[in-house]
């Protein structure tokens, strides 16, 4: 399967700039290890199937994030699910942004479902239907065609602090159906926000 790129996007509570990125990479049972300055890795592996990607950002007081994914690769494209910030406060928005790409030189049928995530209520959509209660898409896929769709939501004032928030995509492209996850925790203490992009 062709490289993909993985970008992790990071910022200090305190202002401090981000000094490194540790990646873990999860594998046929064994975890790699890679230290950046970067913020981007670009990755490959050479099967299909699902794996677990992890990135501890740390910026120049010391201070630690981490992000936690999985990367599902499958035959003629590839997809991303991201959510931002990934730590809020109860009254706070997030944006999920999940992009469907088909890689091949044949179209594909994909579709995909977002329900809106427990603990959140809706505030706005793009580029698909919203129905009862869920960001929905369905159509074809054109030959390297790519099909982006975002929700926003707000994270109520009652929900406690310590909450994590889970948005769960399914998305069914050509025979091969997945899950994409992403995560966001309603923070409880000084925190250093990280936005992982291109899971």
């Amino acid at each position: 399967h062709e490289p993909f790129p993985l970008t992790a996007t990071a910022s200090s509570s305190e202002g401090a700039a981000i000094v490194s990125y540790r990646w873990l990479l999860e594998q046929d049972g064994a975890t790699r290890i890679v230290t950046t300055q970067d913020p981007s890795l670009l990755l490959s592996y050479p099967n299909e199937g699902t794996y677990r990607v992890s990135v501890e950002a740390t910026d120049s007081l010391g201070h630690k994030a981490v992000a936690h994914a999985t990367v599902t690769v499958a035959l003629g494209g590839n997809s991303t699910f991201t959510a931002e910030p990934s730590s809020v406060q109860p009254g706070d928005e997030i944006t999920y942004q999940l992009v469907i790409r088909n890689t091949s030189a044949n179209s594909v049928p994909a579709r995909f479902s977002l329900p809106l995530p427990q603990n959140t209520e809706y505030v706005s959509h793009t580029g698909a239907s919203w129905v009862g209660n869920a960001l929905t898409w369905e159509g074809t896929l054109g030959p390297e065609g790519t099909f982006a769709a975002g929700l926003r939501v707000r994270v109520p004032a009652h929900v406690s602090k310590g909450t994590i928030i889970e948005a769960a995509a399914d998305v069914k492209v050509g025979e091969t159906a997945f899950t994409r996850t992403a995560r966001v925790s309603v923070a409880n203490s000084v925190y250093l926000p990280l936005v992982a992009a291109g899971f």
